[in-house]
């Protein structure tokens, strides 16, 4: 349970980092056939990386590396590393997290289900060696 909430605390501080900027309406396109592969994340709603992505009363997160991984077996593992200050006595430490789930290729997108981290459903296109995925309504674009 600790773990979800930590999780949902991530995705609602990247979104809401994401949704500061303006950003116009993003539409996925038709997904290749062949989407395995290993795609870093390129931008977040237009930030590129390291963006600050989570702020609490104690600490701020700045999201350094983003890695998502399709396999054959219609499967996906996200990791994300993060520099993480405290406000208290201003020590840094990184901290990673990660996500995973099952994935179908359907209609010309890639239908993401997270089993591991958290509950959620999304979706994404793979067109040459890029990936885009729509999450909680923010564009990410990730490059192989």
């Amino acid at each position: 349970m600790r773990r979800l909430a930590f999780f949902v605390l991530v995705i609602c501080g990247v979104t809401a980092a994401a949704c500061t900027r303006k950003s116009d309406t993003f539409t996925l396109p038709v997904s290749d056939t062949n989407v395995t592969g290993t795609f870093t994340l390129r931008t977040a709603n237009g930030q590129v990386p390291p963006f600050t992505a989570i702020v609490t009363t104690t600490e701020q997160w700045q999201l350094t590396f983003d890695e998502i991984i399709l396999a054959a077996n219609n499967t996906w593992v996200d990791t994300t590393n993060y520099a993480v200050t405290s406000f208290v006595d201003g020590s840094q430490r990184t901290q990673a997290t990660s996500s995973a789930g099952t994935y179908t290729l359907t209609n010309g997108q890639i239908n993401f289900i997270m089993t591991t981290g958290g509950n959620a459903i999304f979706a994404g296109a793979v067109t040459g060696n890029t990936l885009s995925v729509l999450f909680n309504g923010a564009p990410y674009v990730y490059t192989r």
